[in-house]
């Protein structure tokens, strides 16, 4: 698309550490509405270093960018902050914090924005009033923006960030895209996954493919479970992040679905019997790893059974178990 043909490339990758604290504490900061428009307090070049040793530590995670966005909102006295991804011809939104801008957006047209968001820096007048009802007040503070890959082979993301202090102090700006650099940057990018029903899932299962261990993790309905009175915007990004990983664990044959009842169905193959407690435990304990921060707290119930994929009953074993 070659929105971020000169975003930076070499980025100081991470030692992995465990995610910080509780989810719902962390994530406070992702999903608050905020009180009624006031000028948050600026913020200085020594809080923005002083989040830099935090930011670097964080593990190269899927969910890497949360975590970071996490942190900013909760270490910075921001108006407003937003981290948005391209995806056909839009700008996603994956999180919001701050009064500044809107919690009830969920995309940006990218052809309007385009011209102007190429470079980091500050976003000018003109490009500042196409983003519409994004924007809480008429007259915002300056937002400063910061376009960067968010994986190896994936597409673009775009930092917003609100704050006055972007042109009261020198050299902010710069402050705050060191900052963003220092994060690790996640495997690979998160695909926005369908939903599917039950029926529809094991109708794509493939019989004949052998032996399989099948996992069921309970998210609840509109995924609860991650973050509960959560934007809109949030919870798409974050289920992405889920099934993302989940798929990256069980490899090519395998198969990570998401379902309409808020359950995440995993089929994991192998050539020989399974022992399903350990091939649980394993696949649990490698999940958690993939998703530190929104797991920080702990995983979704899970149910384990094993699927045999050369019998004609499998597909409505699969349907049943992931239904009950």
């Amino acid at each position: 698309m070659g929105l971020l043909a000169r975003a930076e490339k070499d980025l100081e990758a991470a030692k992995a550490r465990p995610g910080h604290g509780l989810f719902a504490r962390a994530t406070k900061a992702l999903a608050e509405a905020g009180p009624p428009i006031t000028r948050a307090p600026a913020f200085d070049v020594s809080m923005v270093e002083a989040l830099a040793a935090e930011i670097r530590a964080l593990p190269r995670s899927y969910d890497v960018d949360l975590a970071a966005f996490s942190r900013i909102a909760e270490g910075l006295h921001l108006d407003g902050l937003a981290l948005f991804f391209t995806r056909d011809h839009d700008l996603v939104l994956a999180a919001v914090h701050g009064p500044a801008f809107s919690r009830k957006a969920t995309s940006l047209a990218l052809a309007d924005l385009l011209p102007y968001i190429g470079e980091r820096g500050l976003l000018p007048s003109q490009a500042a009033a196409k983003l519409g009802k994004f924007l809480v007040e008429d007259a915002p503070s300056p937002i400063y923006i910061h376009p960067s890959a968010p994986a190896a082979a994936g597409g673009a993301c775009l930092w917003m960030a609100a704050s006055s202090s972007f042109t009261a102090e020198a050299g902010m700006g710069g402050a705050f895209s060191s900052l963003l650099g220092y994060a690790p940057r996640p495997p690979v990018e998160a695909k926005t996954p369908r939903i599917l029903s039950p029926k529809a899932a094991a109708e794509s299962i493939k019989l004949g493919s052998g032996k399989a261990a099948l996992h069921r993790l309970d998210f609840g309905r509109d995924f609860s479970f991650l973050k509960k009175n959560a934007t809109e915007s949030l919870l798409s990004f974050s289920s992405a992040l889920v099934v993302t990983a989940a798929q990256a664990l069980v490899g090519e044959d395998g198969r990570a679905y998401l379902l309409e009842n808020g359950r995440l169905a995993v089929l994991s193959y192998s050539r020989r019997e399974t022992d399903i407690e350990l091939s649980q435990t394993q696949f649990l304990k490698s999940f958690r790893r993939a998703l530190p921060f929104l797991f920080s707290s702990g995983l979704p119930a899970t149910a384990s059974t094993s699927l045999d994929c050369s019998l004609a009953s499998a597909l409505e074993t699969f349907e049943r178990f992931v239904s009950e």
